[in-house]
């Protein structure tokens, strides 16, 4: 069990967790992406036999993560505040996000 300090309030506890679990979510999305582009790859008629097997590895790597990053993101969803936090949460790191955002 964590010991919990008094130097980050609820609300930076709470950008902390969701953030990482966005950071996930993100993940999974783009591995996602990357299975389904892998897939099609394969389909495809190539000529280059060590193209073909590098494509494979990376479709197999790509299940692997996804494995991983799913198991994460299950057990951080244990660990997430309440959709009122996370909701108010999030809205605190979009506009954190807006303000990095080059004009």
């Amino acid at each position: 069990m964590m010991k919990d300090y008094d130097l980050m309030s609820q609300d930076e506890k709470d950008d902390v967790i969701v953030g990482f679990m966005r950071a996930q979510e993100q993940d999974l999305y783009c591995l996602r992406v990357n299975l389904d582009r892998y897939t099609i790859m394969l389909t495809a008629d190539f000529k280059d036999a060590e193209w073909r097997r590098q494509i494979a590895e990376l479709l197999a790597q790509t299940t692997t993560r996804m494995i991983q990053v799913e198991s994460i993101v299950q057990a951080t969803t244990q660990q997430m505040p309440s959709k009122e936090r996370v909701d108010a949460s999030m809205q605190r790191l979009r506009a954190r996000e807006a303000q990095q955002q080059p004009r």
